[in-house]
C-alpha cells in the first residue's frame, strides 16, 4: 500500500529578530517542535528572508 501524507508549510517570524543568527537559532527551535510532533522537513526554501520549509508526515498517525 502506497503512504498517505499530509504537509505542511512554515515560515519562521522574523519578529524580534535581530540578527540572522537568532533567526536561525529560532528556526532550529520550530523545526525541532515540528519534528517532535512526526513532522519532517523535505525541502527548505532558502532565497526568502526568512526561510520557508516543507514538511510532511503520514497521514494514518
Amino acid at each position: 500500500m502506497t503512504p498517505r501524507w499530509e504537509y505542511k508549510i512554515v515560515q519562521p517570524s522574523k519578529i524580534n529578530m535581530a540578527t540572522g543568527e537568532q533567526l536561525r537559532a529560532h528556526s532550529v527551535k520550530l523545526l525541532n517542535e515540528l519534528g517532535l510532533e512526526g513532522w519532517e522537513c523535505y525541502h527548505a526554501k532558502t532565497d526568502t528572508m526568512p526561510s520557508v520549509f516543507y514538511l510532511k508526515r503520514p497521514k494514518d498517525r
